[in-house]
């Protein structure tokens, strides 16, 4: 009896033992799963909160501005001409552009601001050059380009023409640049150098019968006669008496391949800028001759008026010059 008690007693224990063991080993792993989930945490906050450090950093930290890609420009530029051009005369070509380039500025179509841009381009680098800024309208900025000497000093001077579109005519404006001495000169408007409204005003006219109209000037000391007699047979003495009204339109108007704003060249050897006026009868439609001014560009790179022409309208409006004056 004694024996199966002591045995009872053991095995008691052994259970209550291997019990104890089992709760152990539960808590124990309850205890890992809830310091796991704990150090999860932890770790997932710490991330977060680096993860928001790098945002506000990027977010307040400037990009590089040599990475940062620049706005896309050649969109609003159109290159008009170019060309490679010895200008200096060292053996070495330079690369010439014209270019338009449109402006960020309110307005479309034919208001839309737009501006021309020499770029002159060699071994030194990139040159640029406004030389107008104007709405594009139905002219454009640029019509021609020219390589002369204008001031005798040995080196290719660029010349370009701006055209320009007025009520019932086309005119021209130029600007020049000496590349050597980075000299320039615009006309685009009457200024102390080139006064067109000034050289109009100081003609008059007169009509003198049998269809000839006298064109004179005081300043410069010059009559000259213009036949307006053809294809006017039937044209009365009284309406002929209305062309004492004529004038001198005092702007460069184009009326033809020979009457233009151009570069000559004279007997000597040297390069005139011209720029033509019309003289208009009764109306602008009518168109009896011309004033043709003559300049040179001097050691400034300056405009100066050499001389004047004056252009007759004769028989089947062919160009008779009834005067040359000298100037300077």
């Amino acid at each position: 009896m004694k024996k199966l008690i002591i045995v009872f007693i053991i095995t008691a224990l052994m259970l209550s033992l291997i019990s104890c063991g089992k709760s152990n080993e539960v808590k124990t792993s309850a205890n890992k799963e809830q310091n796991s989930s704990s150090d999860n945490s932890v770790k997932n906050d710490v991330q977060q909160d680096k993860d928001s450090e790098d945002s506000q950093v990027t977010s307040a930290t400037p990009k590089d501005p040599q990475t940062t890609p620049k706005p896309l420009e050649d969109k609003n530029v159109e290159v008009l001409k170019q060309e490679n051009i010895d200008i200096d005369g060292d053996k070495k070509t330079e690369k010439i552009e014209i270019l338009k380039i449109k402006q960020d500025s309110e307005g479309s179509g034919e208001n839309r601001e737009y501006e021309g841009k020499l770029r002159i381009t060699d071994d030194n680098g990139t040159e640029d050059l406004t030389f107008i800024k104007k709405q594009a309208g139905l002219a454009g900025v640029y019509s021609n380009i020219e390589y002369n000497d204008l001031d005798g000093d040995g080196v290719l001077d660029i010349f370009i023409e701006i055209p320009e579109v007025g009520s019932s005519f086309t005119m021209s404006y130029f600007f020049i640049y000496n590349p050597k001495t980075k000299s320039s000169y615009k006309f685009v408007e009457d200024n102390q150098y080139i006064n067109l409204r000034n050289l109009a005003d100081s003609f008059s006219f007169d009509y003198v019968g049998s269809g000839t109209l006298e064109i004179a000037s005081s300043r410069f000391g010059y009559k000259g006669r213009l036949n307006i007699s053809d294809g006017r047979q039937d044209t009365s003495e009284e309406m002929f008496l209305g062309y004492n009204r004529s004038w001198v339109e005092p702007v460069p108007i184009e009326m033809g391949a020979d009457s233009r704003l151009m570069l000559v060249r004279t007997h000597e050897g040297k390069t005139e800028i011209k720029i033509p006026m019309c003289i208009f009868g009764l109306a602008t439609a009518d168109i009896i001759g011309e004033v043709d001014a003559y300049y040179t560009v001097d050691n400034s790179f300056k405009p100066v008026l050499k001389r004047l022409e004056i252009i007759d309208y004769g028989k089947d409006n062919k160009l008779n010059i009834i005067g040359n004056i000298k100037v300077n």
